[in-house]
C-alpha cells in the first residue's frame, strides 16, 4: 500500500469529529478539572477584584493564539512522535497540583494546571510540533493573581510613583498643589491617591494585550522587546496624567465632576489610550524596519479559518502516552477522594477595630484585644 493511499484510509478514519482521540482528550480534561479544581476556585474568585476582571478574557485569547499557531501547522494523518516529554510535563504538573493541595496553597494548583496544558499539547501533538505553541501557554500566567507581597509592594510604588508624575504634570499647568505622600494637596482639598488608583487594574490587561501585540507582529526581535516591555511605561505615565486630569477637573470644576459616569468614563478613556499608544509605538517601530510594510500587514491580524482547526482535534490518537497521562489524572483524583477531608485551620484573630487606641495605665499598651 502506498503512502498515498494510507493518507487516504486515515482521512477517511477521521472523517467525522468524534473519535477516540477527542475521547480521551475530553476525558482528560475533566479529570484535570476535578484535580486542580482548587487552583481554579481560587482563579474564580481573584477575577472578581477589578484588577483581575481581565483574568476569564485570558483562556479565550490564549486559545485564539493556539488556533492561530496550528493554521501553520499541516494536517497530519499518520503517527506522531516524542510524546513522552508531555508525559514527563504532565506527571511534574500532577506533582506541583499535589503539592499545592497539601499546603493548602490554592495559588501553586494554578500553575500547575498550566503547566498540565503544556504537557497535553506536548502529549497531543508530539515535541516537535508541541513546542511551538509555547506562546499560548505562556500568555495563560497573565490570567494569575501576583502573589500577595508582591501585589501590596508594586501598589504601594505605583501610587508613589503616579502621585510623583501627576503632582508633576499639575505644576508644569501652574496649578498650585503640594504631595505628602500620596496626599495631593490642592488648596481648597485633597486627592488621596488610593490602592484603586494605583494603575495595576490598567497594567495587568495592558501587559496582556502588549504581549499579544508583540507576538502577533511581524518584524525583529527587538521591536517584539520594545512593544512588550514598553506597556508598563505607558501604562504608568497615562495613570499619572489620569490624575493630573483629576486634580485639574477638581481645581476648576469642582468635586462632584469625579464621582458617578465622568470618572468611569474617564478610566476607559486612559485604557484605550494606553492601547493606541501602543499602535503609535508599533508605527514608529515600523519606520526602523528595512521591509517596508503597513501596520496592518505588520499586526497579522488575519482570523479566518480558526472554526476549522477546531476540527483538526479530531485527528488526536489514542496513543499509550495520552491514555496513560489521563488515566494518572484520574489516578490522583481518587487518590484525594479516598483522604479524608482536611479543615483548613485559620488561628482566631480580633478585629482590627478592636485595637488598643490609648496607652494603659501601666505605660504599656492596653492589652485588650491580645
Amino acid at each position: 500500500m502506498t503512502l498515498a493511499e494510507q493518507q487516504s484510509r486515515a482521512r477517511d478514519r477521521h472523517h467525522g469529529f468524534v473519535s477516540w482521540g477527542v475521547f480521551w482528550l475530553v476525558i482528560a480534561m475533566l479529570g484535570a478539572l476535578v484535580f486542580f479544581w482548587d487552583g481554579t476556585r481560587a482563579l474564580l474568585t481573584a477575577w472578581q477584584l477589578p484588577e483581575y476582571s481581565h483574568g476569564p478574557l485570558i483562556p479565550v485569547l490564549s486559545g485564539l493564539l493556539f488556533l492561530r499557531h496550528l493554521k501553520s501547522v499541516p494536517e497530519n494523518y499518520g503517527a506522531v512522535h516524542n510524546r513522552w516529554p508531555g508525559v514527563i510535563v504532565i506527571f511534574a504538573s500532577i506533582a506541583l497540583g499535589t503539592l499545592g493541595q497539601l499546603a493548602n496553597i490554592d495559588d501553586i494548583v494554578a500553575y500547575a494546571l498550566i503547566l498540565w496544558v503544556a504537557g497535553l499539547l506536548l502529549v497531543s501533538f508530539g515535541w516537535s510540533t508541541g513546542k511551538h505553541f509555547w506562546p499560548a501557554v505562556l500568555h495563560l500566567v497573565y490570567m494569575l493573581p501576583l502573589p500577595g507581597v508582591l501585589y501590596y509592594k508594586m501598589t504601594t510604588w505605583l501610587q508613589l510613583i503616579s502621585s510623583e508624575l501627576g503632582v508633576l504634570f499639575l505644576k508644569l499647568l501652574a496649578i498650585p498643589v503640594f504631595l505628602d505622600g500620596n496626599i495631593i494637596d490642592l488648596g481648597i482639598m485633597k486627592l488621596h491617591v488610593a490602592e484603586a488608583c494605583s494603575g495595576l487594574r490598567y497594567l495587568f490587561p495592558i501587559l496582556s494585550f502588549s504581549y499579544i501585540f508583540a507576538i502577533l507582529y511581524k518584524g525583529p526581535m527587538w521591536h517584539k522587546a520594545v512593544l512588550l516591555i514598553a506597556a508598563a511605561p505607558i501604562t504608568v505615565l497615562m495613570n499619572s496624567l489620569r490624575i493630573a486630569l483629576a486634580g485639574i477637573i477638581v481645581s476648576y470644576y469642582g468635586v462632584e465632576w469625579l464621582e458617578g459616569f465622568t470618572h468611569f468614563f474617564e478610566g476607559w478613556v486612559i485604557f484605550l489610550s494606553c492601547i493606541v499608544l501602543l499602535f503609535v509605538l508599533a508605527r514608529v517601530l515600523l519606520m526602523f524596519n528595512r521591509e517596508r510594510m503597513s501596520l496592518t500587514h505588520a499586526l497579522d491580524l488575519e482570523t479566518d479559518g480558526l472554526g476549522q482547526q477546531v476540527m483538526r482535534l479530531r485527528l488526536v490518537q489514542p496513543s499509550a502516552a495520552l491514555i496513560g497521562s489521563t488515566l494518572a489524572v484520574l489516578a490522583a483524583v481518587l487518590a484525594f477522594q479516598s483522604v479524608p477531608e482536611r479543615e483548613r485551620q485559620v488561628p482566631p484573630r480580633d478585629s482590627f477595630a478592636l485595637f488598643p487606641m490609648q496607652l494603659g495605665t501601666g505605660g504599656g499598651l492596653d492589652r485588650k484585644g491580645f
